[in-house]
């Protein structure tokens, strides 16, 4: 979460925060705190499609679809989807 708010409050700091994020989810990892990968992977991509970088975006989404698919969460895949269906026009 600090990752994406500060992505969000200050996109030139994109870089840092997606360190964050992943320092997040690899801790989700560790723990097998799944039902929060989801949400962890979503973030960074819609951080990345917001500054322009489709295929970062592209390549987190679709990692947090899986997962949420996997686990078959409802507001986070649909979520993601609707980010993936804005990147693939």
């Amino acid at each position: 979460m600090r990752g994406t708010v500060t992505g969000k409050a200050d996109p030139t700091q994109l870089d840092a925060a997606g360190q964050e994020i992943r320092q997040g989810i690899s801790i989700c990892e560790e723990k097998g705190y799944r039902l929060l990968l989801a949400e962890g992977h979503s973030m960074p991509g819609e951080l990345s499609a917001d500054a322009g970088r489709r295929e970062e975006a592209l390549e987190n989404l679709k990692k947090a679809e899986e997962v949420g698919l996997e686990m078959g969460m409802g507001y986070w895949l649909t979520r993601t989807q609707e980010a993936l269906a804005r990147l693939e026009f």
